[in-house]
């Protein structure tokens, strides 16, 4: 039997009312978790296909969508645990940017794990450092990029490599301010 695999494919929960909703007979909206998927049958695909909402966020790339086999139906991605989530959908979206983005993008990456690190030879901190945000805000962010670098993922490029290396060594410096 086939069937759609319709995901999420960010790390933010998405979701759309039902184009014909009923919950009696279990037509309800689509609500899906960061990195979750939903499994509909063929009628119900059809159903979607009349949702303005739907057809918006398939436009925008913000859910997949793709026919399969019962067989062939993915696990599902394991969730960030609520005390590494980092607060607020930004700073959630910047942890996985840092983690995922791709390989083109790692001076970028680099740059922004390294955050107000020193170029000086004595200095670990470039002077007008924000210690206060190193401490709460961006302690939040590496942690949770570094979970999704070391159990999110099923294999890391070699540039995830780099990237997960300087984000335990960016951890290590900022877990000594607090």
């Amino acid at each position: 039997m086939d069937v759609w695999v319709v995901s999420n494919p960010g790390p933010n929960a998405v979701g759309c009312p039902h184009p014909r909703p009923n919950p009696a007979e279990g037509r309800v909206d689509l609500q899906l978790d960061a990195f979750s998927f939903a499994i509909l049958t063929e009628d119900e695909w059809q159903a979607w296909q009349l949702s303005p909402g739907f057809k918006k966020l398939k436009t925008m790339g913000l859910v997949a969508a793709e026919k399969t086999s019962l067989e062939a139906i993915p696990m599902q991605k394991p969730q960030i645990p609520d005390d590494l989530k980092p607060d607020g959908a930004y700073d959630h979206q910047t942890a996985y940017q840092i983690a995922l983005a791709p390989e083109q993008t790692e001076d970028t990456q680099l740059a922004r794990i390294n955050l107000f690190r020193s170029d000086e030879p004595n200095r670990l901190w470039h002077p007008e450092a924000d210690m206060t945000y190193l401490k709460t805000r961006h302690l939040g962010i590496l942690r949770a990029s570094k979970w999704y670098l070391e159990e999110f993922l099923d294999k890391r490029t070699p540039s995830q490599n780099r990237r997960l290396k300087d984000i335990k060594r960016q951890l290590k410096a900022i877990e000594t301010l607090v």
